[in-house]
């Protein structure tokens, strides 16, 4: 489909209903610019929590078609509209919306309606940005190709030169997925872990919005998943082209694997073996296998050469604030993993950074289960460990009762301070961590923030000394 077709066939589906777009953050905005684009005249409700969003005020000054609905009940009446678009960041846990679920739609639900042969959809707990990343910048070198999605662009953002060959590279949420009809043909799903839980009513419904990327799906699609950790969830998928992504040997004929630091890939009757010895960041290879076997087996799919694939994989420099390196002071070496938000991630860069000495854990407390964290940390390399709340309080107890006796547990409120300490107890030729295993909401906007502060500490720190 190309932008013109697009831009029909959406009017038409939208042309005699009224409509809500619920939340008016970086999608609810972009929703509402398409609609007034294709509608100059419409009535629009927008409903949002925060009575001053500067964004919302702004429109409403110059737009007197547009109605909003602020305050904490900005959701009692949705379901008197025909339509109601829901932005990823909106909740709908405390509403029964079970005789107005047909009504629920959102820029993805319909954006994949229209586009779904053109969408490279991938999603998982973690990995995703990365996966999506990469897939993208292997697959634009052939292709005109679009990154969109979580990754922070709007569909609707995305739409000038699309024709019928352009592809999209969707990075997409639970939230996202939850309320879709329909799946990309190309549906990429990394793992699924517990999160999100303040936005879901339990686990389940979590992992349901995940599998929607699969279960939408029609028998002629593909399907690139993780055989090791979602075996169980693979019985009802109707695509007949899966192929699964391990570490270990199995008896299938789609597979994409690791032997021997080989890189192994087989589909079809086709046997290829990829061995990324040049690669920008040996962390990468080590952290991210998943993200290149994945990567690796879309662009198969795409029949793109060999040759792009490795010079992109071995150039790939990863993303800020997954296992970022930072940058080596004294001969300490520091690490920035504030993306990972939930203990299996943390795990995982823990593992990777094999001198990792010192970690620094902690942040927004939404009640996860930290059991395999806290049992995995006193067979770990690390000697320091050090805690910052809310987490960092609620399982010091535990650990401290765990911990090996040269392990050293310590709870410091204040992150700076604790980004400090971590500095100075580190010792040369050790590494310095941090892999919070816990959101960031309680002192900082996002990851991304609480990342830049930790490396701003650490550069200005040793700026002082030099």
């Amino acid at each position: 489909m190309n932008s013109f077709d697009f831009s029909t066939s959406i009017s038409k589906l939208l042309k005699d209903k009224s409509i809500i777009i619920a939340g008016f953050g970086r999608e609810g905005e972009s929703t509402y610019k398409l609609i007034r684009k294709l509608f100059p005249e419409k009535n629009i409700t927008i409903c949002d929590k925060n009575e001053n969003n500067s964004n919302l005020i702004k429109v409403k000054n110059v737009d007197d078609k547009v109605h909003p609905i602020t305050g904490d009940d900005y959701l009692n009446s949705i379901s008197d509209y025909d339509l109601i678009i829901k932005s990823p960041g909106i909740s709908f846990k405390h509403i029964d919306y079970s005789n107005f679920k047909e009504k629920i739609t959102s820029q993805t639900d319909l954006f994949f309606r229209f586009f779904s042969n053109q969408i490279i959809g991938i999603t998982g707990t973690k990995g995703k940005s990365t996966t999506s990343t990469l897939i993208h910048d292997i697959i634009k070198k052939k292709y005109n190709a679009h990154l969109v999605g979580n990754i922070g662009i709007p569909f609707f953002d995305n739409l000038e030169n699309v024709n019928s060959e352009t592809l999209f590279v969707a990075e997409l949420s639970a939230n996202q997925l939850q309320f879709i009809h329909n799946a990309p043909k190309y549906s990429v799903l990394l793992n699924i872990y517990p999160e999100h839980l303040d936005h879901f009513v339990d686990f389940d419904e979590y992992k349901s919005a995940k599998l929607n990327i699969l279960h939408y799906q029609n028998a002629e699609d593909y399907c690139v998943l993780n055989y090791d950790e979602l075996l169980s969830n693979i019985e009802k998928i109707p695509s007949k082209n899966k192929l699964f992504v391990t570490e270990s040997n199995i008896n299938k004929q789609n597979f994409a694997s690791i032997n021997n630091n080989l890189f192994v890939f087989s589909f079809n009757n086709q046997l290829k073996h990829y061995n990324f010895k040049n690669i920008y960041n040996p962390n990468f290879v080590d952290h991210f296998k998943f993200s290149i076997l994945c990567a690796i087996s879309i662009a198969n799919i795409l029949n793109i050469e060999d040759d792009i694939i490795n010079e992109v994989i071995n150039n790939f420099k990863g993303l800020e604030h997954r296992l970022e390196f930072v940058g080596e002071y004294e001969k300490k070496t520091f690490y920035n993993d504030s993306i990972s938000t939930i203990p299996q991630s943390t795990i995982k860069a823990i593992k990777t950074i094999k001198n990792a000495q010192t970690i620094i854990i902690g942040g927004y407390d939404r009640g996860i289960d930290y059991k395999e964290l806290l049992e995995f940390i006193p067979k770990s390399q690390l000697q320091n460990i050090i805690l910052v709340p809310d987490v960092g309080k609620r399982i010091m107890k535990d650990l401290n009762n765990l911990k090996k006796q040269d392990q050293t547990i310590i709870l410091i409120n204040d992150f700076e301070n604790a980004v400090i300490h971590a500095i100075n107890i580190t010792s040369q030729n050790k590494a310095c961590l941090l892999s919070p295993a816990a959101a960031s909401y309680n002192h900082f906007k996002n990851f991304e923030e609480r990342g830049t502060k930790y490396k701003e500490i650490i550069k200005k720190y040793f700026c002082k000394k030099s």
